[in-house]
């Protein structure tokens, strides 16, 4: 965890923690919290390692650390009296308020990055949900499609260059053919369509049936012979006469 570019120092905690210091011990104090600072509030290390923390003499740093753990500034791993005999004993100081404050910082920084983690996993859960979701609609929309498709009356039959025999007209198809072409032969061109022969084969013969209805006319006119050419004939040697 990135530790914090500065420190807080309460100087009333420190007037009473340090109270009953001497004037070195003090200014070793602070050398100590502020070590303390950047590695988490405790830390162990040999007492020539605490001597260039304090930057003093190993001696002078029996004496302050000794004066720090009687006064019960920090917590100690070791006493006074064990200090002066193993000089060479690895000594843990921790100081309680930078211990727990940087403990505080740790657990909350756990918990956001905790709290971001689920963030990001319920994103992730609610887009597969979502897009599980949208598929089963999809899946259920084509499955009705089936249906529809299944249970749809077939209007087409087998392709044919005929209109079939069992070929009828219903009321509907005739009041359209009266109301869209009063001026057809409505049987008479029935009749003509269930005798034509169709160059493409059909299969929806209604549809066929109404388009020709359609361009009954447009064919008969099409189909009627072109009137010739009224001309006189001359006989050999005829003018015409003057007017």
């Amino acid at each position: 965890m990135t530790r914090l570019p500065w420190i807080k120092l309460y100087f009333d905690d420190l007037d009473v923690d340090c109270g009953s210091l001497s004037l070195r011990a003090r200014g070793a104090w602070v050398w100590i919290i502020g070590y303390l600072h950047h590695h988490g509030g405790e830390q162990t290390l040999p007492l020539d390692g605490w001597a260039r923390v304090v930057r003093a003499s190993i001696g002078e740093t029996i004496i302050v650390i000794g004066e720090i753990i009687d006064a019960r500034v920090c917590d100690s791993s070791v006493t006074r009296d064990a200090l002066s005999q193993k000089s060479d004993a690895q000594i843990t100081l921790k100081c309680r308020r930078i211990y727990r404050e940087y403990k505080q910082r740790e657990t909350h920084a756990l918990r956001q990055r905790r709290y971001r983690q689920r963030r990001e996993c319920d994103a992730v859960c609610d887009a597969t949900v979502t897009k599980e979701i949208s598929d089963a609609k999809k899946l259920r929309e084509r499955e009705s499609q089936r249906e529809t498709i299944k249970s749809a009356p077939k209007r087409r039959g087998t392709l044919s260059h005929f209109c079939p025999e069992d070929f009828t007209l219903s009321d509907q198809d005739l009041r359209w053919a009266r109301q869209t072409r009063p001026d057809v032969d409505i049987p008479f061109e029935t009749q003509k369509f269930r005798d034509y022969e169709f160059s493409k084969p059909r299969s929806d013969w209604g549809k066929v049936w109404r388009n020709w209805i359609r361009n009954a006319t447009a064919r008969a006119i099409s189909n009627r012979p072109q009137a010739q050419t009224q001309y006189t004939q001359y006989q050999p040697g005829y003018q015409p006469e003057d007017s």
